[in-house]
């Protein structure tokens, strides 16, 4: 290392030839191991010895040595220079004494920090990983500096790449998960994580930092589990727990797990695998997660008990051992006492004075069945005889409403597949007679689908196919297609609720009432809304287009939204295909508006 000689060179004031002489003649004689591009002094004892005679003198005092070293080797090897020099700190420490290595080191680190760019602090942070756990006191006031006084704009790098505090922010948890293992700062390095964890996007550093602290580790003590379930029940009853999409029923999820995994490396060896957990010594972490499961259950909240049941779905299914061919006796035992606690969880919360809102209750019975579908024991009877009571009207429609034909696809005793096309008609068909029960008249529907919707938003449930459930129930009540066009358009409806449209246009495509709705939609100022009319354009059959349609196309040739005008132009391709509108077709290609999107 050509940099490394050079500062060697400066700080040993000898020759890069007789530096690299003297690295031989030791690593003849077996006190210094190259490992690839690295070389470190062995045994490891002897190597703690010789950095503790450099850096303090007879008296126990820091000579500086240790300043010296930062100096000419700070930039380039900080992260090594860290974790010798922190641990040979963290062990004066204990012995009591009042030197201390580090506070000049951290002074400097500290002031360079404050002056850093973001890709300076993101380098820094990088480095003192190494050293977090033994330094955690410096290590996490340098987080809060982060945190709490973001640097100024970097300039960019490459095109439109540049380092911006989220990648900061990044390097924050990563130091914040190592100082989580220094006992005295676990609870407030966890309780920092989860801030940042509900701040970044979905799976960030933070929020994985929290989940590996959560899992059971072959040569972690328990312990650490107990105080990140001990976290669990405090932060599951705080208001804005579930706002986020890291939510604290993950960090549930890992306490539950079933089965333990390591990755170990050595040299260049991987080694990954699975441990089998000792069920007793985590008892107690799970009895805690269970009780946050419970909490969110009954918490009246459609998304957080929805939420709830999915980490229960996790504790009743069966569990496939990864490496191994088959469960331990110990563990069949344990698991199925899990899962009968799970399922008698289940069903005093279907049972309780105050009913669950349908979503919840839907969720229940589906994964109460599919688990009863596949247990042919007394655990299975208990879990069907709770799905099939579950069977209330507004059960039924929301099951009806966010399900799609896969669903019922199956496998029939001969190995054949059969389509589940005629059992989904099936399912609409009763879910509209029950919404015409329910609701008799179109501005009452129009209430009854708002709702659905609401209950897939909070739930975050994906709908794949909700327009069958409003089509039926237009085709049933064609009166349902002017209530729902005069919500929509006069009306904030949210994103899912205004793809409606698409069936009322789909609906009106031959009457005189389109041009008005399709006209209104087009230049309406809620972009949803021109998306959904922009849909309905998409592989539209030239055979016969209609006059409004082509000034539908028109009207959203120039609009500035590029989701409006890619469905415009796969509708101009299909419209090309008929020879008759292919002139006109063109036309209309040329005059959509062309962006970098």
């Amino acid at each position: 290392d050509k940099r490394f000689l050079d500062a060697a060179e400066e700080f040993l004031r000898l020759r890069a030839d007789q530096i690299v002489r003297g690295a031989d003649v030791l690593v003849a004689a077996g006190i210094l191991l190259r490992g690839g591009t690295l070389v470190r002094i062995v045994p490891d004892v002897l190597s703690d010895f010789l950095l503790e005679q450099a850096c303090v003198n007879d008296r126990g005092e820091s000579n500086f040595f240790a300043d010296a070293i930062y100096k000419h080797f700070g930039d380039r090897y900080l992260s090594n220079l860290l974790r010798n020099i922190g641990e040979l700190d963290w062990r004066l420490a204990r012995r009591k004494t009042s030197t201390s290595l580090m506070n000049q080191l951290w002074t400097k680190m500290e002031k360079r920090f404050r002056a850093g760019s973001a890709f300076e602090r993101k380098t820094l942070l990088d480095a003192i990983q190494t050293c977090a756990m033994l330094q955690p006191a410096a290590s996490i006031r340098l987080t809060h500096i982060a945190v709490q006084q973001p640097e100024k704009p970097s300039k960019t790098l490459f095109r439109d790449f540049k380092f911006d505090h989220k990648y900061v922010l990044a390097s924050v948890a990563a130091v914040l998960s190592q100082i989580a293992y220094a006992p005295e700062y676990t609870d407030r390095a966890v309780r920092e994580l989860w801030l940042l964890a509900k701040a970044e996007a979905k799976n960030g550093i933070a929020a994985k930092s929290l989940l590996n602290l959560s899992s059971y580790g072959s040569y972690k003590p328990v312990h650490y589990n107990e105080r990140i379930a001990e976290f669990l029940g405090l932060v599951i009853r705080e208001p804005h727990a579930f706002d986020s999409p890291f939510t604290p029923l993950d960090i549930a999820d890992k306490l539950l797990e079933k089965e333990g995994d390591f990755t170990e490396m050595e040299g260049i060896t991987i080694r990954i695998g699975t441990f089998l957990l000792d069920h007793k010594a985590i008892a107690t972490c799970r009895e805690k997660a269970f009780a946050a499961v419970e909490f969110a259950l009954m918490s009246g909240s459609a998304r957080t008990a929805t939420r709830a049941v999915h980490s229960l779905d996790s504790v009743i299914s069966e569990h496939l051992p990864r490496m191994r061919s088959k469960l331990s006796r110990a563990e069949i035992r344990w698991q199925n006492a899990e899962r009968k606690f799970a399922i008698s969880m289940l069903a005093r919360a279907v049972h309780r004075k105050m009913p669950l809102p349908a979503p919840v209750l839907r969720q229940i019975r589906h994964s109460l069945t599919w688990f009863a579908d596949r247990t042919k024991n007394w655990l299975g009877t208990a879990a069907r005889k709770i799905a099939e009571a579950l069977n209330g009207d507004f059960v039924e429609i929301f099951d009806a409403f966010v399900s799609t034909e896969w669903g019922f696809d199956s496998i029939n005793q001969k190995g054949e597949y059969v389509s589940g096309g005629d059992k989904r008609r099936d399912q609409l068909q009763r879910a509209a007679v029950l919404m015409e029960n329910l609701y008799t008249t179109p501005a009452a529907k129009v209430v009854g689908i708002e709702q659905l919707y609401a209950w897939a938003s909070e739930t975050k449930i994906d709908l794949m196919e909700p327009l069958q459930f409003i089509e039926l129930l237009c085709t049933r009540d064609p009166r349902l297609c002017d209530v729902l066009a005069e919500r929509i358009l006069r009306g904030k409806p949210s994103r899912a609720f205004a793809d409606c449209l698409r069936v009322v246009l789909r609906q009106f495509r031959s009457s005189p009432k389109y041009r008005k709705i399709a006209q209104a939609a087009a230049v309406h100022r809620d972009v949803n809304i021109v998306r959904a009319a922009a849909a309905t354009l998409f592989r539209i059959d030239p055979d016969p287009v209609t006059d409004e349609e082509l000034e539908l196309f028109r009207l959203l040739s120039k609009h500035k939204d590029w989701w409006v005008r890619q469905n415009l132009l796969s509708g101009i391709r299909f419209l090309a295909k008929d020879v008759r509108w292919r002139d006109r077709a063109i036309k209309l290609a040329l005059s959509v508006r062309v962006s970098r999107e």
